[in-house]
């Protein structure tokens, strides 16, 4: 996937260095995708989200959605949308596992609402309650922090970036099913079909607003990441890229 999104500038072949790339994981993969349902960790979800993104990206949205669906599989299989799951569990597995649940919910999301593809990870769908956490436990990170570019509060903002996203696709989604909700009382061809309720009215009402204010609530420091600044250092260069191309 990175070989395919780098500049040319810095890839000159990097398109076509994915393709070679994408066919040796997709191979490696097939060799022991049996065992690896069987006893499946982070990296089994991961790997076929990358296969899912990189597909996508060239256009093939049906097979895309295919091998998403392995993923949420998978996903389901492991209970990591149950926080009791992650409990016991290696710190930085956990919080993979939390973090490779929203990216699937997200996604879910994405399809649902531009493709017209039926919600597989809703609550509603699910028949269970989502408790994945989206913060990690304190002292629990994902970075090397010895390293300069990744201190504080660098994998806070990504993770708050992360879930900002995640929380508006949730959001259109909410909407998207209030609205199909609504089909009965339009397609109806009853000359009196039912009203609205009250609670129904408000509810559609208060998921529109809540929607189109999303970017009301969030922090002071995103809106301040696309504002022009003569910034040198090399670390805040780092820092500022991977949560500008997200507010994008």
């Amino acid at each position: 996937m990175a070989y395919f999104i780098l500049p040319s500038h810095i890839l000159a072949d990097g398109s076509r260095l994915a393709n070679h790339f994408l066919k040796a994981s997709r191979s490696c993969l097939n060799l022991q995708q049996d065992s690896d349902i069987e006893s499946p960790i982070s990296s089994s979800i991961i790997i076929r989200c990358f296969h899912s993104n990189y597909i996508h990206a060239i256009g093939k949205a049906k097979v895309s959605w295919f091998l998403l669906g392995e993923a949420i599989r998978l996903a389901q299989a492991m209970c990591v949308h149950h926080e009791y799951a992650l409990e016991n569990m290696d710190p930085v597995e956990a919080q993979l596992r939390r973090n490779i649940f929203w990216q699937l919910h997200t996604g879910d999301n994405s399809a649902a609402l531009l493709n017209n593809r039926p919600f597989i990870l809703h609550e509603f769908i699910l028949r269970d309650h989502i408790s994945a956490c989206h913060a990690p436990p304190d002292g629990d990170s994902l970075l090397d922090t010895t390293r300069s570019h990744n201190t504080e509060p660098y994998e806070s903002h990504l993770m708050q970036s992360f879930h900002l996203c995640q929380n508006l696709w949730s959001l259109g989604a909410k909407l998207l099913l209030d609205f199909q909700l609504l089909q009965p009382f339009c397609t109806s061809t009853s000359p009196d079909p039912p009203p609205l309720t009250v609670q129904q009215t408000s509810a559609i009402l208060d998921a529109y607003v809540q929607f189109l204010s999303f970017t009301d609530n969030v922090p002071a420091w995103f809106h301040e990441i696309d504002e022009p600044a003569d910034v040198t250092d090399a670390n805040q260069v780092y820092q500022r890229a991977p949560v500008s191309g997200s507010n994008a």
